[in-house]
């Protein structure tokens, strides 16, 4: 017994050792697994930080097609009311036509023709090079 109650001390001691040990190995671990931690928050805020920046870019994109496509479309809405006010005058209604085409296969001439639907000298004469007797 008494060789146990000297070797009891010296075995705890080699106990207590061998768990501050693995204790001292788990902390270390927990600190290497802290540092990857850390670096990955970092590129997760790296990557926010880039997310961001091409949503802003993007928005500023999209403002920028908008205004882009919105001056276009003004743009094409005012060549299509200026062709359609060069029209206006030479747009001919069907009815005068269609009389008038009547009217020169009658054998009428020209400027009676003009008289009688209000049609213009050029269209009038189109329409005799067209639809008049051969």
């Amino acid at each position: 017994m008494d060789v146990l109650n000297t070797v009891l001390p010296y075995l705890m001691l080699a106990g207590l050792v061998a768990v501050i040990a693995v204790a001292v190995a788990a902390a270390k671990r927990l600190v290497a697994i802290a540092d990857q931690i850390a670096k990955v928050d970092r590129g997760i805020a790296l990557l926010t930080d880039r997310i961001s920046a091409v949503e802003t870019d993007l928005s500023r994109a999209r403002i920028t097609q908008e205004a882009a496509f919105a001056e276009h479309l003004r743009q094409v809405r005012a060549d299509v009311k200026a062709v359609e006010l060069q029209l206006g005058d030479n747009r001919e209604n069907p009815e005068a036509i269609e009389t008038a085409i009547r009217l020169v296969r009658e054998g009428l001439e020209s400027d009676e023709i003009i008289t009688r639907t209000g049609l213009s000298q050029e269209v009038v004469e189109s329409i005799v090079l067209f639809h008049g007797l051969r």
